[in-house]
């Protein structure tokens, strides 16, 4: 187990980068101050810059460091099992040890992969149902279903009058008005020939008419 641990640190400190270690210090065998295991608990990140004096080690119980907290060096000590992540400080790539890493960690990164679940399309109205709403209807109280069928039925049967339109004058009509008053007007002013003649016809025949007296 820790050939795998030490090629991982080693390959990333042949590339000049730094390594970056998760550690879970809860497990047994770790050797780190009481103030730092308080505080960070299962999730401790240390990094193994290659340009400290860390006089690194590689031991068949686990990874050895002198590191600095808060001014004062110590030396610790990190067993394999709980070194849980390996990565590059500067990139993010590494490796990952499963089997390492504590339950509250791994339920976090779960949880951090899982796809949230998509919001359901609004129902369209057409399968709600025509002139559905969204929200529910009141059911009528007793009585009142009959008094809303009255009404449905009395509107149906003796629907509400329209609004008589009053009849519009088109222009066709003031002009056909119009000149019917100018016919009887130009009648009286000129004079039908036909009519004058029988008018002196008639006048002439009583101009020679004699009424016989039956005394004479």
């Amino acid at each position: 187990m820790e050939n795998r641990f030490k090629r991982v640190i080693e390959s990333l400190h042949r590339e000049g980068a730094c390594p970056r270690l998760q550690i879970d210090l809860t497990r047994d065998g770790v050797v780190c101050p009481d103030f730092i295991v308080e505080q960070w608990g299962e999730r401790l990140i240390i990094d193994l810059d290659p340009s400290y004096p860390l006089n690194l080690a590689f031991t068949a119980i686990g990874v050895e460091a002198d590191l600095s907290f808060g001014g004062h060096v110590t030396r610790c000590v990190f067993p394999y099992a709980s070194i849980y992540g390996i990565f590059d400080r500067a990139t993010g790539r590494g490796a990952v040890f499963e089997e390492n890493m504590p339950a509250s960690v791994r339920r976090e990164r779960e949880r951090a992969t899982t796809p949230s679940e998509p919001s359901r399309p609004p129902v369209p109205a057409k399968e709600r149902g025509a002139g559905e709403s969204r929200r529910r209807r009141r059911r009528p109280r007793a009585g009142e279903a009959d008094e809303a069928s009255a009404a449905e039925e009395a509107a149906e049967a003796d629907p509400p009058p329209r609004e008589a339109t009053p009849p519009t004058l088109g222009l066709a009509a003031v002009e056909a008005t119009d000149t019917d008053d100018n016919d009887d007007e130009d009648a009286d002013a000129t004079p039908d020939p036909a009519a004058e003649e029988r008018q002196r016809e008639v006048d002439r025949r009583r101009a020679i008419f004699k009424v016989i007296d039956g005394g004479q």
